[in-house]
């Protein structure tokens, strides 16, 4: 259902296949909002000591991780550069239940 809800958010060809990060790409997006939050943690600190209210401190804070959210959660391309490449699965056409491979392995002594 969520799925659904995201893909209908952007509506592009192909792009079921595209709407979620990559490893890479999460481990990028965690240090990119780590970052940024660091930042104007830093900077709403220093404005909020120098105008001597704490108000302004949270204000400064608030649009980092405003900001972070916005560069960080949805899937930019930039998150989807590494694609797993998984393996092709093998088709077995002997397939037997393990009984009878224990029964057939007793029957060759």
């Amino acid at each position: 259902m969520l799925e659904d809800l995201v893909v209908s958010l952007f509506p592009f060809p192909g792009i079921k296949n595209r709407i979620f990060m990559d490893y890479e790409g999460q481990k990028l997006a965690e240090f990119v909002m780590q970052a940024i939050i660091l930042i104007f943690a830093g900077i709403g600190l220093l404005f909020g000591y120098y105008y001597d209210t704490f108000r302004v401190t949270m204000m400064v804070y608030g649009a980092g991780v405003a900001l972070a959210t916005i560069v960080t959660v949805p899937p930019w391309p930039i998150y989807r550069s590494h694609p797993l490449r998984w393996q092709t699965p093998k088709v077995s056409t002997d397939i037997k239940s393990p009984k009878e491979k224990k029964s057939k392995s007793k029957g060759r002594k």
